[in-house]
């Protein structure tokens, strides 16, 4: 990603889980690396929200709170956005980002049953690619079929499961 690239977590509002805060560190984490990252709330409806970040998670904020209403998303290329696999269809409110999908967990997948089955064949069919920090492979047949998607798993076992 060059300077100028904005990354956007998507996040659901007022929700104090291991999932949610993982959405904060990742977006404290690329803070610390150089990275102007954003949390982007959205409702139960996976509406864009403009909310603020629960008290709990302000210390992932140390440079001042970085929120972002999603209405002010810019959508360019060299923008990524990222949605964990519970709002994977909060990314078709962007065309020209970058997409990833972080799976924080594999049990709140928001995608039909049979694409999961499609993406595990597909996937066996691969050769695994290197693991980094985050495990990580890129062509994917998801529910929306599209092959612009990133994906990107916490866990062995989330991984292992995509």
């Amino acid at each position: 990603m060059n300077s100028d690239a904005r990354v956007y977590i998507l996040c659901p509002q007022r929700k104090i889980t291991g999932g949610t805060e993982a959405l904060h560190q990742l977006r404290f984490y690329l803070e610390q690396v150089g990275h102007d990252a954003y949390i982007v709330y959205f409702d139960a409806e996976k509406r864009f929200v403009d909310a603020q970040p629960p008290q709990r998670y302000e210390e992932y904020f140390p440079t001042g709170i970085k929120v972002l209403d999603g209405s002010k998303i810019i959508d360019s290329p060299e923008n990524t956005i990222v949605c964990p696999e519970f709002s994977t269809s909060m990314l078709w409110n962007v065309n020209h980002c970058r997409k990833v999908i972080w799976w924080l967990s594999v049990k709140n997948y928001d995608g039909h049953p049979a694409m999961r089955i499609l993406a595990v064949r597909h996937w066996l069919k691969q050769s695994a690619r290197s693991l980094g920090n985050l495990l990580r492979f890129d062509e994917y047949y998801h529910p929306y079929n599209r092959a612009d998607v990133e994906h990107y798993c916490a866990s062995k076992f989330a991984y292992q499961y995509v």
